[in-house]
Formats: structure tokens, C-alpha cells, sequence
């Protein structure tokens, strides 16, 4: 099954504008089942977010995949240390992408998302707004970066629609929805850290 996996997304990778790994693995796979995958794509030139956690990131990161998108305890997890505030969340990214990742989004629920390269860090945050249901919004900011990669804006540009969304998602009564008229309302603040 892996092997056929490995074949139909190599065929896919042609039509890809960007391409996107998230989630957990099915019963039977390796940690390294994304490894290939990130690898393939990269050889045919496209950008590459992981969305996952655990093990499967951990070993996910060695392939040096575009983005990663770790939640703050993700990020924890993966370096052995605490972050909680931007300053420890920036040198925790930082040592991800001396590994070899492009960029490291951390989403932080309410307070929005900090991008993380090594020579940049940008905090993306939105108004607030009632959280209906947050369920799904990391997916949401993940679907809204690979959008924005995909119409050719760097990782912070994208990231601005990104969180927009994401807030509006958590609004919304169902998962991973969003009122597309509602997110254009939201007012957005960013920071260079």
C-alpha cells in the first residue's frame, strides 16, 4: 500500500502547486513514512508543509521540509523545553530550522501564529472573537499557508489570510468552516520579533 501511495503521489507532484502532509499515520507505518514523501516532493521543486506531531514530526523534520506547523506544545515536545511566550517560541523554531526546515509556523490559539526562519520571526495575531469551535482551526491556518505558497506569497505574507481564517474558523459553529465575508473583517496586527 505504501508503495502504491509513494507511486500515485510521485504522478501527482506534476499538477502540485504546493503540497501538504498532515495528520497521523495509519497502523503498520513507520515514523518515517513522510520522509519519501517530503522528499520527492522537494526533488520536483515543490514547497512542502508538515502538519503533524510526535514521532512522526521528529522524524518528518530530518527530510527538511519547507514549513512545519507545531502548536506550542508540539514545538515543546520536539526540542525538550518549554516555550510559552514569542522570545522562547523564536529560539525554539530557530533550533528546528538550524536542522533544516525552512520555516517553522507555531500556532498559538488565541494569540495567532508566529512564522520562524532564521533570519526572521513574524507574529501574526487577530482580533479577538468568541470561540464557537476551534476544532480544526490548525488545519485551517495550514489549508490558508498552502493557498497563500501556492499564489506565490513567502511564509509570512501567507500567513496574514492564514490566521485571518483561522479566527474565523473558531467563530464558526462547524469544524474547520469559516464565513468568508466575516474573516475579511477581521483586523490583523503583526510584529517582527
Amino acid at each position: 500500500d505504501l508503495a502504491e501511495l509513494r507511486s500515485r503521489f510521485g504522478a501527482l507532484l506534476a499538477d502540485a502547486d504546493v503540497v501538504t502532509l498532515s495528520g497521523s499515520a495509519p497502523p503498520g507505518c513507520s515514523d518515517d513514512v513522510y520522509v519519501p514523501l517530503i522528499e520527492a516532493a522537494k526533488a520536483a521543486g515543490r514547497p512542502v508543509i508538515l502538519d503533524t506531531s510526535g514521532a512522526l514530526l521528529a522524524a518528518g523534520i530530518v527530510a527538511g521540509p519547507s514549513v512545519i506547523k507545531p502548536n506550542r506544545d508540539e514545538l515543546s515536545a520536539l526540542v525538550g523545553t518549554p516555550v510559552s511566550d514569542p522570545v522562547s517560541v523564536v529560539a525554539a523554531a530557530r533550533e528546528l530550522c538550524r536542522r533544516g526546515v525552512g520555516w517553522v509556523v507555531v500556532s498559538l490559539g488565541p494569540d495567532g501564529a508566529i512564522a520562524v526562519s532564521l533570519d526572521r520571526a513574524v507574529l501574526v495575531r487577530a482580533q479577538p472573537v468568541p470561540a464557537v469551535n476551534p476544532v480544526g482551526c490548525g488545519d485551517v491556518l495550514v489549508a490558508g499557508l498552502a493557498c497563500g505558497i501556492a499564489d506565490g506569497l513567502d511564509v509570512p505574507d501567507a500567513l496574514h489570510e492564514a490566521v485571518r481564517i483561522a479566527t474565523a474558523a473558531a467563530a464558526h459553529p462547524g469544524t474547520g468552516s469559516f464565513d468568508p465575508v466575516y474573516a475579511r473583517t477581521l483586523s490583523l496586527t503583526t510584529h517582527d520579533l
